[in-house]
């Protein structure tokens, strides 16, 4: 029994990328391959540490708006005495992709520890999809890169 050739196509549309897979004789199956909803990335994960750890110490918990025109942070810590608030624009990523308006939830504590993971000149990414559930960390060294989500 001989079974049909597999070809792979990949499509480039608006800086959207997916792959279209032809089985013969049995038509086109569309596996995508979409870019999240919202990546940004630093060329020192050392940057967004320092942010994360001086925040660390007032807040527990921030809601991070991310939009295309950057990132920002408003929050009170737990006695309602101090008032965070933080923005970072498009311009302090080397790479900044936001397609619709988001909001992130993150205990700032767990982000401290995933934080920890990266050294000083590692690149880190931050990706979410269009309903986020979840962040995904990528830090990329020159030696090799890990993905945390």
């Amino acid at each position: 029994m001989m079974r049909g050739l597999i070809y792979k196509y990949k499509i480039q549309l608006l800086n959207t990328s997916f792959f279209i897979w032809k089985f013969n004789n049995f038509g086109f199956i569309i596996l995508n391959n979409f870019p999240p909803m919202f990546e940004a990335r630093l060329e020192e994960s050392a940057i967004f540490r320092r942010i994360i750890d001086s925040l660390k110490d007032l807040v527990k918990m921030v809601n991070i708006d991310v939009t295309a025109k950057g990132l920002s942070i408003q929050a009170m810590d737990s006695c309602h005495v101090a008032l965070v608030s933080l923005q970072l624009r498009e311009k302090a990523f080397s790479s900044y992709v936001c397609h619709k308006p988001l909001t992130l939830g993150l205990a700032i504590e767990n982000v401290a520890k995933i934080l920890k993971i990266a050294g000083n000149d590692d690149s880190m990414t931050l990706q979410a999809e269009e309903e986020p559930s979840s962040l995904k960390f990528k830090f990329e060294s020159k030696s090799n890169s890990y993905f945390i989500s």
